[in-house]
């Protein structure tokens, strides 16, 4: 049933997060990777690994933090 509430749109057209733009932002994320790669060489592998290694370290630490007796 319609709430007469239009669905937020991308500046193409289409419902924000529609499979289709999914898809064109993996597209321009693997581009960019592939690029950075290029630019930099394989040390930014390295380098990515452990940035996202730290996040996941810091956002694990948050959620033990911030739940209740630390359940995950």
């Amino acid at each position: 049933m319609p709430s007469g509430v239009p669905e937020p749109r991308t500046a193409s057209g289409r419902t924000e997060g529609s499979v289709n733009d999914q898809f064109e932002q993996l597209a321009r994320d693997v581009a960019l990777s592939v690029l950075a790669l290029r630019v930099f060489g394989p040390g930014v592998l390295t380098l990515a690994r452990r940035s996202v290694a730290a996040l996941v370290r810091v956002g694990v630490r948050e959620m033990d933090h911030r739940l209740p007796g630390g359940d995950r």
